[in-house]
């Protein structure tokens, strides 16, 4: 079923367009702000006003289940984790060199950055 034009739109609103899934991030008056993720694993961001184009059929609704990235909102997180597979990597090889205080400090950072964005 394509978008109903009288059909509230939501920050989290997730819609699948041919290969593509996208997700509401921003509403500003009659422009949003939305992310896109192909099947080939490519995303990028863009806007567009209101309503909604009629092909994009909606998929779920209201604020995305931390099922996602942090950094990538269309991406599912590794088992326990808050990073996709590939942030995962990117902080694993970023930390590598450090000294265990240091990681458990910046550990301690994002966790907090976490809490503050759920708020």
């Amino acid at each position: 079923m394509a978008t109903d034009e009288s059909e509230d739109v939501r920050v989290g609103d997730r819609y699948v367009w041919m290969d593509r899934k996208i997700t509401i991030s921003r509403i500003d008056d009659e422009v949003v702000d939305f992310e896109v993720l192909t099947d080939d694993g490519k995303s990028w961001s863009s806007k567009t006003g209101l309503p909604l184009p009629h092909q994009w059929i909606k998929a779920g609704s209201g604020p995305v289940p931390q099922l996602y990235c942090l950094n990538h909102p269309l991406r599912e997180v590794e088992p326990g984790q808050f990073f996709c597979p590939e942030c995962v990597d990117q902080y694993a090889a970023n930390w590598a060199g450090l000294p265990s205080s240091e990681v458990q400090e910046a550990m301690a950072t994002m966790l907090e950055e976490v809490k503050n964005r759920e708020r």
